[in-house]
């Protein structure tokens, strides 16, 4: 109680109590279906063909019936999210899209239920509508096939009762679905009770339940819109000048006290913005003391077992019944040329035919008995030999019961997978198209950092040739050219998983506790012995330029700049150490917050140092570009004028072991681990960074200031922006170009 009565006691006390009616009322249903068209900027010059986006969207269930809400979760999956979907076969086959996927936001008292066609015309609006409506109609009336539900009520069911909370507190995510039932007026355990909800769909599956649904719900429901995104070249520019011009408009009307008075105004918010926090203001925020926080780092469990010949890392943890078994194939062996073949099957397999499935069967089978099978490719420097670990990761869960089921749909895509399907191959490349613009449109600054250290170790570049804008540039002309292609395609594909699945190049991870993960230990073998063994030798990578290495800007239609600038300091001697990661949380919650978000008008910034040696500062959504540099190099500046007291050091230490100590979940400590592994990390390496933290001091601080000044004195950086933006300040790159050709 004593939080509660802290919070009473300097906040709500002060306050008078009022009745207040919050409740929100239902919105009347549409008579009529309705149609929407809006518009989104293109680059000038950019070809519009294929660039819209269809959607057809529905008011369908609400919050408070969780049984109905978990059933919209199930038919997304069902009806988008698979390989076998129906909506997606029909509109990838019909050629209205190139992507699809679907949306449920099961939190709001009248919740909507969405699908959406990517890489479409807005031509076809009708045709999309009606192939939409006639596909549903159709499994509302001929039925579901059994195999299909069933598959998506497992797989959605998996994801519930694992309950992964992506590195947050666990208690957060059932405390957010409990609080959305709540604030309506609905019990906040009803929704959380998956027992008894799954139990209930599992029941009324025979009897029609969702076919109904799709029938009432979607089919027959006139409270529906079908919005187009209909792309403009130009618009971004259009949209610029009209604000230019009501602005000049704007003051030419005032006079000259005016404007003398709104450059008053701004001059006194720029003083408020610049002006720290009193000592008196920050000293009312409780704390804690560095004595109150432990000193031992987490030792993350870690045994070396040898199946057969090859070496399976065990972590001990207790994961509710799951076992999580990740592959990491060596792709050392892969060429550079064949890279983009890489990438590329990290989205083919599992999702094409094999030797005794159809793509559409083995999807159904995989949400049947597993959790999934994902593939990545990742690449890391051994920091103790220095040299580069490329990985195919395979990573897969299932329940422990279901292990020797996942063992062998392992097997199965890993040794028997047939990449000969010239029109399922077709579809993939165009998805992983798709796919691959929209996370450079979400997440500009990751691939800007990306593409920075591809000019300056093998580790970034192999990393930007496999998951950044090379790849995403070699994908487009794969999609592009398919026809002519396709069989220099399948030919790649074959190739390079024939060299990479193979049992010598193979280190296991498996996460379970004791006793399942010996049933793993017994299981894996006959998995092992499908993997051929391979003599080839580990492919050298093209030395990286001894030039100044470029800094690239790359044009495209959004109003905002993702700057990135950094270099690797290992490179310059400096090794990485815990006072690295104060002086990061000190820069990112101090100045970069008040330089480039608060004055600078920036949705945010970031920073980092890695235990490989990288170093960067980057932003995002933000409408500057020199003085965004400007503020990365008065970085060094202002950690050196720093004199901070115990106090402020103390919370910036906080800070950092907050990050240090996030919460993992069992399946992320057992790749923690394994990564750790890879690179050489050992549990004295983790332990002497958390001593490094909270023995730093003010001298620590600025002995980094100078190892930072050192890395941004190289000046390399990386920009994704507005065309005409970076355009005025063409000089400062000495290469610009679109992002999207």
């Amino acid at each position: 109680m004593s939080e509660l009565e802290f919070i009473d006691r300097e906040y709500l006390s002060a306050f008078d109590r009022r009745e207040v009616d919050s409740a929100l009322g239902m919105q009347e249903a549409f008579a009529q279906p309705k149609d929407v068209v809006y518009e989104y900027p293109l680059s000038p010059g950019e070809p519009e063909d294929g660039k819209a986006y269809l959607s057809l969207n529905w008011a369908v269930s609400s919050v408070l019936d969780p049984v109905e809400s978990m059933a919209f979760e199930i038919l997304g999956h069902m009806l988008t999210d698979t390989p076998a979907a129906p909506l997606r076969k029909a509109i990838v086959e019909s050629g209205i899209g190139k992507d699809v996927f679907s949306y449920y936001n099961g939190s709001l008292l009248q919740a909507p239920f969405g699908v959406v066609a990517k890489n479409a015309e807005t031509g076809n609006k009708a045709a999309f509508e009606k192939l939409m409506l006639d596909t549903l109609s159709d499994l509302a009336q001929k039925g579901i096939a059994p195999k299909l539900l069933e598959a998506s009520v497992n797989a959605i069911e998996f994801s519930k009762r694992e309950a992964d909370s992506g590195g947050y507190p666990d208690g957060l995510e059932p405390v957010s679905i409990a609080l959305q039932s709540m604030i309506h007026g609905g019990s906040p355990f009803a929704p959380l009770e998956y027992g008894r909800i799954f139990d209930s769909l599992r029941k009324s599956m025979a009897d029609g339940y969702f076919e109904r649904l799709i029938e009432d719900r979607l089919v027959g429901n006139t409270h529906r819109a079908t919005v187009v995104m209909r792309p403009r070249p130009g618009l971004s520019e259009a949209r610029n000048a009209e604000i230019r011009s009501r602005l000049d408009e704007f003051k030419a009307s005032l006079s000259d006290a005016e404007i003398a008075d709104l450059v008053a105004q701004t001059a006194e918010l720029k003083r408020r913005q610049a002006e720290p926090d009193s000592p008196e203001d920050l000293a009312k925020i409780p704390s804690l003391t560095r004595e109150d926080i432990g000193r031992k780092a987490e030792e993350l469990p870690l045994r070396e077992i040898r199946v057969g010949e090859v070496t399976m890392l065990a972590h001990d943890l207790f994961t509710k019944g799951i076992a999580y078994i990740d592959l990491y194939f060596d792709s050392g062996s892969v060429p550079e040329e064949d890279l983009p073949y890489l990438a590329l099957l990290t989205d083919v397999v599992s999702r094409i035919d094999t030797e005794r499935f159809s793509y559409g069967d083995l999807s159904r089978e995989l949400n049947l008995h597993t959790g999934g099978i994902e593939l990545e490719v990742q690449a890391r420097r051994n920091l103790r030999t220095g040299a580069l670990v490329p990985t195919l990761t395979v990573k897969s869960k299932a329940l422990v019961r279901k292990l020797p089921e996942l063992v062998d749909l392992l097997g199965e895509v890993l040794v028997r997978t047939v990449y000969g399907n010239r029109a399922r191959l077709g579809e993939i490349v165009q998805e992983t198209k798709s796919r691959m613009e929209m996370e450079l449109n979400l997440s500009p600054h990751v691939m800007a950092n990306r593409r920075l250290f591809s000019h300056i170790s093998d580790a970034g570049r192999y990393m930007e040739l496999t998951r950044g804008i090379s790849q995403y540039r070699a994908i487009a002309e794969m999609a592009d050219n398919f026809d002519s292609k396709a069989g220099e395609i399948m030919d790649g594909l074959a190739r390079t998983a024939a060299a990479v699945f193979r049992r010598n190049r193979l280190t296991l991870s498996v996460t379970a506790p004791g006793e399942d993960l010996h049933e793993a230990e017994k299981l894996l073998p006959g998995l092992l012995e499908g993997l051929p063994v391979s003599v080839a030798d580990r492919a050298a990578m093209r030395p990286l330029s001894t030039e100044h290495a470029p800094n690239e800007g790359f044009t495209n239609s959004g109003s905002v700049q993702y700057v990135a600038k950094g270099y690797d300091l290992s490179m310059l001697g400096h090794e990485y150490c815990g006072a690295m990661e104060v002086v990061a949380t000190i820069a990112r919650l101090d100045y970069l917050w008040n330089r480039i978000r608060v004055q600078g008008g920036a949705y945010g910034a970031f920073i980092g140092f890695e235990r490989d040696g990288r170093f960067y500062m980057g932003s995002f959504r933000d409408p500057n570009l020199e003085s965004t540099l400007e503020a990365y190099d008065g970085l060094p500046d202002f950690l050196r004028s720093l004199d901070p007291g115990e106090d402020e050091l103390t919370k910036a230490i906080l800070g950092t072991i907050a990050k240090l100590d996030r919460p993992l979940t069992q399946a992320m400590k057992g790749a923690v681990a394994t990564e750790h592994w890879l690179m050489g990390v050992t549990f004295a390496d983790v332990q002497r960074v958390r001593d490094e933290v909270l023995a730093t001091g003010v001298d620590d601080v600025r002995r980094i200031a100078d190892v930072i000044r050192d890395a941004l004195d190289r000046n390399l950086y990386c920009v994704i922006g507005n065309e005409e933006r970076l355009t005025r300040s063409r000089s400062l790159f000495s290469g610009l170009e679109k992002l999207f050709r």
